[in-house]
């Protein structure tokens, strides 16, 4: 969390926000974590984003990005299809 100190004596707080995200590059799912979503998925090129989350600090987000990391293609999948409100086939 960052915190400006204005023209009073209060603080201003400017949170910043994490993302985990899964995109699909090459039929691959590739989760990641980052503060800044729209500049990371430039960076993945050309990748689907299908899922994201937003975590108040990088500890949580990490810890979620590691959990997705170790599951199966299959359990990636159905978190998709929930996000995304789409039936698998």
């Amino acid at each position: 969390m960052i915190f400006l100190w204005g023209l009073g004596e209060n603080p201003i707080n400017f949170a910043i926000m994490w993302y985990v995200y899964i995109v699909n590059k090459n039929s691959k799912y590739y989760t990641g974590i980052t503060t800044n979503l729209k500049n990371r998925l430039r960076q993945h090129g050309n990748s689907l984003l299908l899922y994201h989350e937003t975590f108040k600090d990088k500890f949580q987000a990490a810890k979620r990005e590691k959990e997705i990391k170790g599951w199966s293609k299959y359990k990636k999948e159905i978190l998709i299809a929930k996000f995304n409100r789409v039936s698998l086939s």
